[in-house]
């Protein structure tokens, strides 16, 4: 046997049983030859279909000059067949060591046939399995054989059929047989045989079972099937029977919202009638999910033929079985209507009845409604992915290195997502330092409910930095197709930026805060390493990996910051990846204008409650006065010129406090007029006026003046006048927004005035009626402030119509200086905001009242009043209702 050669073994030992091998060493050489001592683990390899026992060997020196001892191989086959195994003889000849040979030879054995059942358990040749259950009859039922090898060679099976293998049938049909493998190992292998079948009837029923081997002995092996099959109640429906406590799949997809059918037909098998109580939803129908089961209807089969099957079935001519006893071996028909919810799955448990209430068959219906597929993707990189969202890579390959994303594509529809086989040239787009190498798609239809798919895409970063691709994902999600995603990263080394905590707006040069965190520790970052646009880097706090940036706005243009790349290093001595951009808006343009806004409302609100009262100036007798007053958080002056003359002045001022404002108001007009004739005068007035409002660092004050014509009338002999005017003008005015810097501004305003008023005496009442309508405007021109923001025109309007009458009666009898004065007013007022939204004006809008009662004491020369009003009645978001107390000076 040479070094490296084959020992052919020329015995058969049989499998399974013990065998020796001797080899004889011999030392033809000068020298003691000197061998180790051999071991199963150090000296055998290569075992194949064998088992190496034990290693012997007679002498561990062997003589020079022929010397020889020997070494037994105890070995063990393990099946019929070759085996083999690799020897190692270690010696200290020099050119020898070790000394390799392969054993190989051929196992003899035979294979021997083992039958077990489901049923009766182990089946001896000629023997007979009895069924421990005990099917019903009509119903498929199975037992499987398990056929073991507990020989030592190969088992060969004949494949078995109906016609072939089963024989003597009584009271059965056997439908099938399904054999696992014709094949089976030895030493213990195994397959299986299923036999499926029918028991025709409640009793007695078997087969016989013939398997054919090449089991010398044993073939065929002969097995009588033996069982009992149970009379009770079937139920099938369109699509096939259903078993007691299984399920009925709906093939058919009803449409969600939509009413749908099925037909079941229950059959007696037992041997007595049947009596099933009539079925409702409230006692046979349960664990309704995603479908409303609307009615169950207990039917006995159509003249001339049975109810047609199927789900969405119409069920017509059909009258119900008197007392619903179904006699052994007929049928009757369970109609059930229903209606899928929303689409996707939906099922419902039904239970059949007897008429004791006892449950006949109980099983449990679903199916799915149809919809449409909505697509969801996730990556293994970022997570859930929005579409038109970026996947963040936070892997960070390796420059020049492939690497590989998974998208996993979720339908979470009720329909499936078809998706478009996708490409480099259609599914890339916008690469970036980066080359996208193939795009994978697990599968084109994605399942609804829940089914997935993924999309690997694999791609090479070019260089060291940020890299990122587009990716478009086409389907037939109606509204998310193509379902876009950017792809983003960095390479593995550089630490990466993120920039959060930025506001979303700005006003003025109001400082904010960014903060800039870092993957990792970083140096070396300063102000002058943030890049801004409109604006500062003022100052930068924090080390290691956080910094606090501090931004100072120029005040013209929103803020965008960014950090670029190689600004700072890490402990590594790689710097940094570029950040993204944050972008912060400048909100000062719409802040200035919502404040000018609030002024323009105020001023125009001011200034029609402030309109001189012209019929008093035309038609009255006052004399000229001096008043004082003050309500609440207000303080108010009034002067005013006499009445008997055609030039007249008034004069008015007033200090409030409104929604936390500071509002100070001062309104003068003046006028003259000529009659056109004993009732008809024609004038015209100048009015001006000014306001200065300070809310928190907001300043703004305005000068304006209207001028314009006046009409009054009154009628002859009758106490009723009518005036009314239209004035145009404009004001000069100055804000300071955030009380840092103060812009200047002009508007253009228009005030139109109607009143219609009477007075009546009744005894010792005096009644004043009437009816007024005012409408104002103010236009603010656009301007650049001093920041360079510009400013755009904005415009409010105000319109106001009032009903009310007033009162006046003497209290005491004779001449007395007391009397009790009010007034009741309905109105209904408008405002037309700046920005389209009457919200901006911060007024009241819409219709309500007001009710004013004072007493007044009145000499030649002095008026005290005492007064109280209640405003706002019939509004919920408005009232309001104080004291007021006034002083005149008539003169």
């Amino acid at each position: 046997m040479a070094d490296g050669g084959t020992d052919t073994f020329t015995s058969s030992p049989a499998a399974g049983v013990a065998a020796t091998v001797t080899y004889t060493i011999t030392n033809t050489g000068t020298d003691t030859l000197t061998l180790t001592t051999p071991s199963v683990g150090g000296t055998v390899s290569g075992q194949s279909n064998v088992t190496v026992d034990s290693l012997t060997l007679g002498s561990t020196t062997v003589a020079p000059g022929g010397g020889t001892t020997t070494l037994t191989v105890s070995y063990t086959p393990a099946a019929a067949g070759a085996f083999g195994f690799d020897l190692d003889i270690v010696s200290d000849d020099a050119d020898e060591t070790p000394y390799d040979i392969t054993a190989s030879g051929t196992a003899s054995g035979a294979p021997e046939i083992g039958v077990s059942s489901s049923e009766g358990g182990a089946v001896a040749d000629g023997g007979t399995d009895t069924f421990t259950s005990s099917p019903v009859a009509g119903v498929a039922a199975t037992v499987t054989y398990t056929i073991a090898n507990t020989g030592t060679d190969t088992l060969t099976l004949t494949t078995p059929s109906v016609g072939g293998t089963v024989s003597g049938q009584s009271n059965v049909t056997v439908d099938s047989l399904t054999l696992g493998s014709t094949t089976v190992g030895p030493g213990g292998g195994t397959t299986t045989l299923t036999v499926s079948y029918i028991p025709t009837a409640a009793g007695a029923f078997g087969f016989d079972l013939d398997i054919v081997s090449d089991d010398a002995d044993e073939t065929p092996y002969d097995i009588t099937a033996s069982g009992t099959a149970s009379g009770g109640t079937l139920i099938s429906g369109p699509d096939g029977t259903i078993e007691d406590g299984g399920t009925d799949a709906v093939a058919s997809s009803p449409a969600a919202g939509g009413g749908a059918q099925i037909v079941y037909t229950i059959t007696n098998t037992g041997a007595a009638p049947l009596t099933l109580a009539a079925p409702n939803v409230a006692d046979n129908v349960s664990n309704s999910r995603n479908v409303v089961v609307n009615s169950l209807t207990l039917v006995a089969p159509a003249v001339g033929g049975n109810v047609p099957g199927g789900n969405n079935a119409t069920v017509k001519s059909l009258a119900p079985r008197l007392g619903r006893v179904v006699p052994s071996g007929e049928t009757v028909r369970l109609v059930v209507d229903y209606t899928p919810v929303l689409a996707g799955a939906f099922a419902f448990d039904l239970s059949v009845k007897d008429s004791g209430g006892s449950p006949v068959i109980d099983f449990t219906v679903s199916g799915t409604a149809t919809g449409a597929p909505e697509i969801d993707v996730s990556s293994s990189e970022g997570g859930a992915v929005p579409d038109g969202g970026t996947d963040e890579i936070t892997s960070a390959p390796a420059p020049a290195t492939a690497a590989s994303v998974t998208y996993t594509i979720t339908n979470t529809g009720s329909e499936t997502l078809t998706l478009s086989a996708p490409s480099i040239g259609t599914s890339i787009a916008a690469a970036s330092n980066v080359s996208v190498n193939s795009l994978t798609l697990g599968s084109t239809l994605v399942a609804p409910s829940g089914g997935t798919t993924t999309l690997i895409v694999n791609y090479t970063p070019t260089a060291d930095g940020p890299f990122g691709f587009d990716l478009d994902i086409v389907s037939d999600d109606a509204d998310e197709t193509p379902y876009d995603i950017r792809v983003s990263g960095g390479t593995a080394g550089r630490p990466t930026v993120m920039l959060s905590d930025a506001p979303d707006g700005f006003a003025g040069r109001s400082l904010f805060r960014v903060t800039a965190s870092f993957s990792e520790a970083v140096t070396g970052f300063e102000a002058g390493d943030v890049a801004v646009t409109a604006g500062t880097v003022s100052a930068v706090s924090g080390s290691g990996a956080i910094y606090i940036l501090s931004i100072q706005p120029a005040g013209n243009g929103s803020v965008r910051i960014s950090i670029p790349a190689g600004v700072a290093k890490a402990d590594s001595g790689l710097t940094n990846l570029a950040s993204g951009v944050v972008n912060v808006e400048n909100e000062t343009a719409e802040i200035t204008r919502t404040e000018i806004a609030k002024f323009m409302g105020q001023r125009a609100g001011m200034l029609m409650s402030s309109q001189p009262d012209l019929h008093r100036f035309v038609f009255g007798k006052n004399r000229g006065a001096f008043s004082l007053s003050t309500t609440g958080d207000a303080t108010a002056l009034n002067l005013r010129s006499r009445s008997d003359q055609p030039v007249w002045f008034t004069l008015q001022g007033s200090w409030a406090n409104v929604h936390g404002a500071e509002n100070d108001y001062v309104f003068g007009a003046f006028g003259g007029h000529t009659w056109l004739d004993g009732n008809t005068a024609l004038g015209a007035m100048v009015e001006f006026d000014s306001i200065t409002r300070e809310d928190g660092d907001a300043r703004i004050k305005g000068q304006g003046w209207l001028a314009g014509p006046y009409l009054a009338f009154g009628l002859p002999e009758q106490p009723l006048y009518l005036h009314g005017y239209m004035l145009y003008g404009r004001s000069d005015n100055e804000i300071a927004p955030f009380g840092t810097y103060t812009d200047e501004f002009e508007t253009e305003r228009v005030l139109v005035h109607a009143e219609l008023t009477g007075e009546l005496e009744r005894e010792r009442v005096t009644w004043f009626p009437n009816v007024s309508a005012s409408y104002a405007s103010d236009e603010q021109e656009g301007y650049i402030d001093s920041l360079g923001n510009y400013i755009k025109k904005q415009k409010i309007e105000l319109g106001a119509i009032a009903l009310g009458v007033g009162f006046d009666r003497t209290l005491g009898s004779g001449i007395t200086p007391w009397s009790l004065d009010g007034e009741v007013q309905a109105s209904y007022t408008y405002n037309y905001g700046a920005n389209g939204s009457s919200s901006t004006l911060q007024a009241v809008e819409g219709a309500r009242a007001r009710v004013e009662l004072g007493v007044t004491y009145a000499t030649d020369a002095v008026n005290f009043r005492l007064s109280g009003f209640h405003e706002g009645l019939g509004l919920s978001n408005f009232e309001q209702f104080g004291l007021s107390l006034s002083y005149e000076r008539v003169f």
